[in-house]
């Protein structure tokens, strides 16, 4: 393995252990890191958000948003395989049906944040309960229940952060996200 080979698997090694954090232990297979390892190895992480869900046994289904310091990679994948701890990759390797896509912006493409007050579907977000249950403490911190909306241009959905995880990796992102508005 080339020192080159060795830095890319250590960036997929530190996304990996991100995007771990968020699905409690389960872990996505290698191949989807290895994409975003060679596009973005040069690049420092910032943040990782990911929304998945299982569509079938030992595999999942969603997006993937990472944060470096000067880019924003979109992820979508499907029917890529997940596995818990212990379970053995070469038992179940059955990449067929996988399918990924990588969608790579400037963090200056940032568009408009915004805190809304309710989704698509008219469900309540940001709610005033959210937003008091840390007051009452002296809490400042970002509510674990709200959202706040990131439109991109060339991005053909918006992403709601911070989602499930990292809240304070969030709350330390919120500055650069202002300064990438502000660039626009």
């Amino acid at each position: 393995m080339t020192d080159e080979q060795d830095h890319r698997m250590v960036w997929a090694s530190q996304l990996a252990d991100r995007v771990e954090k968020h699905l409690e232990g389960q872990y996505i297979y290698p191949h989807l890191y290895a994409r975003l390892a060679l596009l973005l190895q040069s690049e420092k992480l910032r943040f990782v958000q990911i929304a998945a869900e299982y569509t079938r046994r030992f595999a999942a289904s969603g997006d993937l948003h990472v944060w470096t310091e000067r880019h924003l990679a979109v992820v979508r994948f499907d029917e890529v395989v997940c596995l818990a701890p212990g379970v053995q990759p070469s038992d179940f390797e059955d990449h067929e049906a996988a399918r990924v896509s990588v969608q790579i912006v400037p963090r200056s493409a940032l568009a408009a944040l915004e805190l809304p007050s309710a989704d698509a579907d008219g469900q309540v977000l940001n709610g005033g309960n959210e937003w008091s249950a840390g007051l009452r403490d002296n809490d400042w911190s970002w509510p674990r229940l709200a959202v706040l909306t990131l439109t991109y241009k060339g991005i053909d959905k918006p992403i709601l952060l911070p989602g499930k995880g990292d809240v304070a990796g969030f709350e330390a992102l919120i500055p650069a996200l202002l300064d990438d508005l502000a660039a626009r």
